[in-house]
C-alpha cells in the first residue's frame, strides 16, 4: 500500500468508484470530488500521467521509490498527475465537497 499526502486534491470529469462485495455492485458517480486540508491518499496501484509522461505507481517500483526519494522537494514543486486511475483506494481529509452525486446499486 502507498501513502500520498497533500494540501487538496481534485478529481474531474466524470469520476466514478465501483464496490463490489458479495455480487453486489455499487456505483458512485461524480462530476468533481474536491477534498482539502491533510489530504491522505492510499492506494495499492496508481496509473496515469506525470508531467505529461504516462506512469504506473506500485509499491516498490523504481518511479515510486524515485517520487519518495524527491518526497522532500515536493513542496517547492509541485507535482501534478493527470488522467489517474486506481484500484484499492482510500482518501481522508479534513472536508469533501462531491458536486452531481449520483449512487446507484446493481
Amino acid at each position: 500500500m502507498m501513502k500520498f499526502t497533500m494540501s487538496s486534491l481534485t478529481l474531474a470529469g466524470d469520476v466514478r468508484a465501483t464496490v463490489t462485495q458479495n455480487g453486489q455492485s455499487t456505483v458512485t458517480t461524480n462530476s468533481s470530488l474536491e477534498f482539502n486540508g491533510g489530504v491522505v491518499l492510499y492506494a495499492t496501484t496508481l496509473s496515469g500521467r506525470l508531467l505529461g509522461v504516462p506512469v504506473t505507481l506500485t509499491p516498490g517500483n523504481v518511479i515510486t521509490v524515485l517520487l519518495k526519494l524527491l518526497n522532500s522537494l515536493t513542496p517547492l514543486v509541485p507535482v501534478t498527475m493527470t488522467d489517474v486511475t486506481t484500484d484499492d483506494f482510500l482518501v481522508a481529509s479534513d472536508s469533501l465537497q462531491a458536486n452531481q452525486l449520483t449512487i446507484t446499486a446493481r
